[in-house]
Order: C-alpha cells, then structure tokens, then sequence
C-alpha cells in the first residue's frame, strides 16, 4: 500500500493566450485504492475503485449529463484529495472503515443497512497499518 499527503486534484496553469487550463495532478495510473475528498479540514467524500482510482477520482470532478445518476460535483479548486493505493480488498475494506467511522456529509448514506456482523468485519481493519505506508508519487506542477 501507498499513500499521499493531501494535495490539490488540479494544477492550475495558463495557455498561450494566457487563460487558465487545469491538469490533473495525480499520475494516470490503473490501479485499485481508496480516495479522500476534503473541503477546507473536513472530509465530504470517501470513495473507492478496484480496477483504476484515477479515473473514479476524478469524475467527482467532472460534469456530464447522465440522469439515472445523481451525483454531486466538485469544482476544480477548492478542494484537496488523498489517494490509498491497495488491493481491491483493502480498498473496500478502507473505504468502509473510514465511511462508518467519520460518515462525511456527502456519502453520509453508504453502508447504512450493514448488519452487526458486518459491521465487526469492517472493523478489523486496524487504520494504524496506513501510518507505515510510503508516500504516493503525484505529478509536480508544470511550471
């Protein structure tokens, strides 16, 4: 497992004509983890992908007209992210502790029909094991 500190989702840069361009800041890389979304020091959004983070990340960030879904998006700035770079397991397994234990606003419904046995499941996961793992590898800003 790897983890990063928090950072901004997006480098803010200027094109030729001197506009401002956003690029993402984590690395494009397909694999499986846990992400932090946070507002100010309060996290409002916990999520998880088995398969590739990056791009689960950052459709929070992104708009797109799908009515069978209702979800919330983010502005570009603002707003800092967290990754967890684990296993699939570990990262339904992350996602499920920290959604119980700090219930963020914006996912604050998840898990809320868990039985007690699975909720003592959940809860074997011991978070002082993220404390050990190295930092994630995060694109510098372009300039």
């Amino acid at each position: 497992m790897k983890k990063s500190k928090y950072f901004e989702p997006y480098n803010q840069i200027s094109n030729k004509a001197g506009e401002p361009v956003y690029r993402c800041a984590l690395k494009r890389v397909k694999r499986s983890g846990v992400y932090f979304i946070m507002s100010g020091k309060k996290i409002v959004y916990v999520g998880m992908s088995t398969t590739n983070l990056y791009k689960t990340l950052y459709r929070h960030f992104q708009n797109w007209n799908d009515r069978r879904q209702n979800r919330k998006v983010y502005p570009k700035t603002g707003y800092k992210i967290r990754v967890i770079f684990c296993s699939p397991a570990q990262a339904a397994r992350i996602e499920k502790h920290f959604v119980l234990k700090i219930t963020p606003e914006d996912n604050k419904d998840k898990f809320t029909n868990l039985s007690s046995a699975t909720l003592k499941h959940v809860y074997r996961f011991n978070p002082s094991d993220l404390g050990q793992l190295a930092p994630v590898e995060y694109l510098s800003a372009p300039f």
